[in-house]
């Protein structure tokens, strides 16, 4: 087989496996929101000035995320920032109250504006490489990474798991 088509294959499973994880951990985040407005007595007002404020964090980072991507490359980006954004979600899972919530939340919307720009940018690149259009096919494996966190978390709380244990896991 082709070296180059090889390369271009691989590339696409590691860009399907970023989007994958992406969106599982996205889907994590929002099948725990309830346990956490339950934990924290948020309310309503409070749950979604959080979700606001994780926007607003994200919208900032992907201002600078897209220079960052032109400087360093998409893929070194991704690497770096995937990781520091699933770890940014130890934040809001940990958080003792609102206020530290609040502040845990624009870390966690910062570190997702990034992430989302450098895996969209490398997806490109990768589409670009594999000569036909495959970008929707992420973004349906970044659905799929969602679908599946949310069932997992509904399956993990009805066998009665912590919730607050399994954000964090």
């Amino acid at each position: 087989m082709n070296k180059k088509l090889t390369e271009a294959r691989r590339a696409r499973i590691g860009v399907f496996g970023f989007f994958v994880l992406c969106g599982f951990v996205m889907g994590l985040w929002a099948a725990g929101l309830p346990s956490l407005d339950e934990r924290l007595g948020l309310g309503a007002a409070r749950l979604g000035s959080v979700l606001l404020l994780i926007s607003a964090g994200a919208l900032v980072s992907m201002l600078a995320a897209g220079p960052l991507v032109d400087r360093l490359s998409s893929r070194r980006v991704c690497w770096v920032a995937g990781p520091v954004s699933a770890f940014a979600l130890l934040g809001p899972a940990l958080a003792t109250g609102y206020g530290m919530l609040a502040g845990l939340a624009v870390l966690f919307g910062l570190g997702l504006g990034v992430t989302e720009v450098a895996m969209n940018a490398h997806s490109v690149e990768v589409e670009r490489r594999y000569g036909r259009p495959i970008i929707s096919a992420f973004h349906g494996a970044w659905s799929l990474g969602g679908a599946a966190a949310g069932a997992l978390t509904a399956l993990a709380l009805s066998a009665g798991a912590d919730a607050q244990a399994l954000l964090v896991v």
